[in-house]
């Protein structure tokens, strides 16, 4: 049985647009068998995570940065369970717009991003210090670059 229980530290109403909207910070656990599998603290609009949040995944990854009626969107950082780290531009929960990921095995890809897949132009810096400059599509370079 999943179980919900929320912690809001405190309320805001505001009229927006004129329109009503209730904003309010505050922790929502998820249970599962009496045990929490996964947890967000930050704020809410309207029900929907919004605003500025840290959201701790059941697989111990963490994203912390900025959310938009529920999805990632705007600036943060998420610290992946295979220890990878991306930092940056967030869209409708995938990586879009300029960021840096830092990959566990030492490489590091700074540059555009499409739904989550390199796209653009972007940075490989290998392991070995090598690196690739040049243009991206889909997570496979194409295009002009140079090592």
């Amino acid at each position: 049985m999943l179980l919900l229980s929320v912690f809001l530290t405190h309320t805001i109403l505001s009229l927006f647009s004129l329109s009503l909207f209730l904003k309010t910070v505050g922790t929502v656990t998820y249970s599962e068998n009496g045990i929490t599998q996964e947890t967000y603290t930050g704020d809410w609009v309207d029900g929907k995570m919004s605003g500025r949040g840290r959201y701790n995944y059941k697989d111990g990854s963490i994203y912390e940065g900025e959310w938009l009626t529920g999805k990632m969107d705007g600036q943060g950082k998420f610290l992946f369970s295979n220890g990878n780290e991306y930092n940056g531009a967030w869209v409708d929960d995938y990586k879009c717009g300029y960021g840096t990921l830092l990959y566990s095995s030492g490489e590091r890809y700074e540059g555009n991003w499409e739904e989550d897949k390199a796209d653009g132009y972007g940075t490989l810096i290998y392991k070995n210090l090598d690196t690739y400059k040049g243009n991206w599509k889909a997570d496979k370079k194409d295009g002009a670059g140079t090592y």
